[in-house]
């Protein structure tokens, strides 16, 4: 799967290269099903097990537990089903952030008019708060002009009426003109 984005086009290769470090740690981490570390020399775990209880350890009753050990004792059915939903995540979420970060143009070229054109094609069919808080803010940083400020604010003053709260907040530092024109305050 890897070789077939990596050589199918550009965009699918910038991604193969964003998803790189994700494909090596599961490439090591099957390795190590396949030649465990015991079979290679013995495992002492020992000395970070007393590390551990000596510095995270909690004292109950007298006797010094290792937070595993106090949560294997005194547990209770969400909290554990809770640490279970996160031990799931671990993985998935770093590459979804990958993704999410690829989709947003880091780590590759910039094209803000493709940007702006997306994001008011998903303020229109999606009538999305957040399309048009991004619209407002990359308007905003296209530089102080009254047209750029003036559609910076339409949009974020859309988003607000949409409950987005982001939009509210970078509203606040807008303010008109004697001559009715918006204008950044710090």
């Amino acid at each position: 799967m890897f070789l077939t984005l990596f050589f199918s086009s550009s965009t699918t290769r910038k991604l193969a290269v964003a998803l790189l470090p994700f494909v090596v740690f599961a490439i090591s981490y099957d390795w190590m099903r396949v030649y465990p570390n015991y079979r290679v020399n013995d495992i002492d775990v020992a000395g970070l097990y007393q590390a551990e209880k000596a510095l995270f350890g909690l004292t109950i009753g007298g006797e010094r537990l290792t937070l595993c050990e106090y949560f294997n004792l005194h547990h209770a059915p969400f909290a554990d089903a809770l640490a279970g939903f996160f031990y799931l995540c671990w993985v998935p979420v770093p590459i979804l952030f990958g993704l999410y970060l690829y989709m947003k143009g880091e780590g590759c070229e910039k094209d803000e008019e493709k940007a702006i054109e997306l994001f008011e094609r998903a303020a229109r069919t999606e009538y999305d708060g957040n399309a048009l808080y991004e619209l407002g803010y990359l308007y905003e940083n296209r530089g102080e002009t009254s047209e750029n400020l003036e559609k910076a604010a339409d949009y974020y003053q859309k988003a607000i009426e949409m409950g987005n709260e982001n939009a509210a907040r970078r509203f606040s530092h807008f303010k008109k003109s004697l001559f009715g024109r918006w204008k950044l305050i710090p």
